[in-house]
């Protein structure tokens, strides 16, 4: 009887053990949060409270509250959130306006508290007057100069109708944009509304010019409206200097916000002991490039008026003389630009210079195609500042090429010459290019008609206002995407809106379909731009 009663006792301790043991395997838990009630209920009428209470199914936590809790109509102070187990408790520690439907959106704060399931986009909605609003604003926001979609862009609507309401004023209702640029504005009281847009930095709910990215409805919107477009756009800021740099002795590189090439620059710094060698500005006019001989200077000094006010700026440079600039920065260094890769037969072979160049001696310079030397050639610089040079030639894939530049050919500003240099290279044949036909129709302005690669760099550029067909021969294969700039002006570039002027950002469009070039093969693009503008409702 013992025996029997011993084994009993075993089989016990290792059932209450396996009771105790959690479970392996199964589902996981994939459920959110469950709202089982609230008081006061949702899209409660008349609420004099300013305490809610919301209950759910399972023990809760908050996550990013401060953040994702949007509340609209704005109030002064955040409300206070408290969890309690299974219930979230908030308190308004603002004055509720009268008559007023409020909407509390908690994004996707609210989660379960052991697999993190979040409640997505749980609203409580309620009234301080004898109704709900009901009506609702939606609309899709995109970028004015490229169409891309941006998540977390405010939508912000307006009673009064004035321009400068974004500076000073924060929103009535608001909501923000979703991955898909889209947003909808809800439980909107009857009437026309001002719409603008805002990417807001600071959090702040106001626009900072120069900063911030806005846009701007056309016309008023009527509560009620879907399908409303708005483009975002950043506006120029007061010219300012952004930065200045001298990363090597001998150059001086000038960053400004905006073109700056009408700027007076006043120097304090006496230019004959610079002895300056060139100064130009960049393609787009907004960094000046000032390269000088005397590489043991200590500093630069200028003035420049903006419009505003006059700035002076004091720019430490790199000297010669410095340490660290010994060899690593001041060596005179030419390194071919295709030195990894095979050259482009339509191009000149191109290399650079670490430093500012002089002069060029073409007469002991050498180019072998194979063992055959090639007497047809050119050196040039290959830009104004002389910063690099070509090789200019008839290539062929056929043959291997070899440059041999003997010592003392090229002088740098500072009287350094080269040493010996060799460089080869093979060349594309033209098979391994495909050649891109274009044909637009309905051209009825101005437009500047731009070829991007997969990654959006600009590949060529082009400006017509006409109908025409533009050929894109010796395109590397891969993917190519085209942009159609409306140019408005016809300054031939892309021009930014500007709020207090009302004034909207140039319309650019892209063509539907990624075009497919592949090497050896002709692609015929046919585009009837009939463009036709998107209607703010």
């Amino acid at each position: 009887m013992r025996k029997y009663t011993l084994l009993y006792f075993v089989i016990a301790i290792l059932s209450s053990c396996a009771i105790r043991v959690n479970p392996t395997g199964g589902d996981k838990d994939i459920v959110p949060p469950k709202v089982l009630n609230t008081i006061p209920e949702n899209f409660s009428v008349n609420v004099k409270t300013n305490d809610i209470v919301i209950t759910f199914d399972e023990f809760i936590q908050l996550n990013d509250i401060n953040t994702q809790l949007v509340v609209s109509p704005l109030l002064k102070y955040t409300p206070e959130t408290v969890v309690r187990k299974k219930s979230l408790h908030i308190h308004f520690t603002d004055t509720l306006e009268a008559n007023t439907t409020y909407t509390m959106n908690f994004g996707n704060s609210i989660t379960d508290n052991n697999e993190g399931n979040a409640l997505e986009n749980y609203q409580f909605v309620f009234s301080t007057g004898n109704v709900v609003d009901s009506l609702k604003i939606s609309g899709r926001i995109e970028n004015g100069f490229d169409q891309k979609k941006e998540k977390g862009i405010l939508a912000m609507i307006y009673r009064e109708n004035d321009d400068s309401l974004p500076f000073n004023k924060r929103p009535m209702y608001f909501a923000k944009t979703n991955d898909a640029g889209e947003f909808v504005i809800n439980n909107i009281a009857p009437g026309d509304y001002k719409l603008v847009a805002l990417d807001d930095k600071d959090k702040n709910y106001l626009y900072t010019n120069g900063e911030e990215s806005i846009g701007f409805s056309e016309e008023r919107i009527s509560a009620g409206n879907v399908n409303v477009f708005v483009r975002l756009f950043k506006e120029p800021a007061p010219l300012h200097l952004i930065k200045s740099a001298s990363i090597s002795p001998g150059k001086v590189y000038l960053v400004f916000s905006a073109p700056a090439d009408t700027v007076k620059l006043n120097f304090l710094t006496d230019l004959k002991k610079m002895d300056i060698f060139s100064q130009e500005f960049s393609k787009d006019k907004d960094t000046l490039t000032i390269l000088y001989k005397n590489a043991d200077l200590d500093s630069l000094s200028f003035t420049y008026f903006n419009g505003k006010k006059m700035d002076t700026v004091d720019v430490r440079l790199f000297k010669k003389s410095n340490k660290v600039a010994s060899r690593a920065n001041f060596e005179f260094v030419l390194t071919a630009v295709d030195r990894n890769a095979s050259h482009h037969f339509y191009m000149p072979y191109k290399i650079n210079s670490n430093h500012p160049l002089v002069s060029i001696d073409p007469s002991g310079i050498i180019l072998m195609k194979d063992s055959i030397e090639e007497k047809d050639f050119k050196v040039v610089f290959a830009d104004s500042m002389k910063n690099s040079f070509e090789v200019a030639a008839k290539w062929s894939d056929k043959y291997l090429y070899k440059l041999f530049i003997p010592p003392g050919s090229i002088e740098d500003i500072y009287g350094l010459k080269n040493d010996t240099l060799k460089f080869e290279w093979t060349v594309k044949p033209e098979s391994f290019y495909g050649t891109m036909l274009l044909k637009l129709t309905s051209v009825t302005e101005n437009i500047i008609v731009q070829l991007l690669d997969n990654t959006d760099n600009l590949y060529r550029e082009t400006n017509v206002s006409s109908d025409t067909s533009i050929q894109y021969s010796y395109l590397d294969p891969m993917l190519y995407k085209i942009k159609i700039v409306h140019d408005k002006n016809g300054n031939k570039k892309w021009d930014s809106g500007d709020l207090l002027k009302h004034i909207q950002p140039e319309i650019v469009e892209f063509n539907p379909e990624l075009i497919t070039v592949r090497a050896n093969w002709d692609v015929d693009v046919k585009w009837d731009l009939n463009y036709k503008k998107p209607v703010l409702k």
